[in-house]
């Protein structure tokens, strides 16, 4: 194992066989773990199709694992417990992918329609392309980060 720092401290690495932790990768990871929390529970921002899907997926099969599990040791009381925190998590998704294509939470209370409202929102949700470019929610998801390959220059002026 080596330690190697630097006079100011901007690059400190603890070198293992099987890798390299440096500062940048903790911050990174910090960074993800924060970017996953507002993810399931913000209810701001924008969410793309895909991922909408990804993020619903996860969170249905998260939900059947630990529902059946706590089913089988708790029984089916135990399991309703689940409703309200992954209930939370989906709404979360769901108005953010509303979000995407310039719609208020308020579009949710169709859900109260029976048949044509479900229909109507799992249309919206599934089938519907975001507005393009920048909307009153936040920035085009598709966009953002998109050119990987710029590069930012910042230049001093005169002296």
């Amino acid at each position: 194992m080596a330690i190697t720092e630097t006079a100011d401290d901007s690059t400190l690495a603890i070198g293992i066989s099987c890798g390299v932790v440096s500062k940048q990768n903790r911050q990174k990871t910090s960074e993800d773990a924060v970017a996953w929390v507002q993810l399931f529970f913000s209810f701001s921002g924008r969410l793309r199709r895909s991922s909408w899907w990804a993020s619903t997926t996860l969170l249905l099969a998260a939900f059947i694992t630990l529902s059946l599990a706590l089913d089988s040791q708790l029984g089916r009381i135990a399991s309703l417990l689940l409703l309200l925190p992954f209930g939370w998590m989906a709404m979360a998704l769901a108005v953010k992918r509303l979000h995407d294509g310039g719609r208020s939470v308020w579009q949710l209370l169709w859900l109260l329609l029976p048949v044509f409202g479900p229909l109507l929102i799992a249309f919206r949700l599934t089938c519907l392309r975001g507005t393009v470019g920048e909307n009153q929610y936040g920035e085009d998801p598709y966009i953002v980060h998109r050119d990987y390959l710029q590069v930012n220059i910042h230049t001093k002026g005169p002296a």
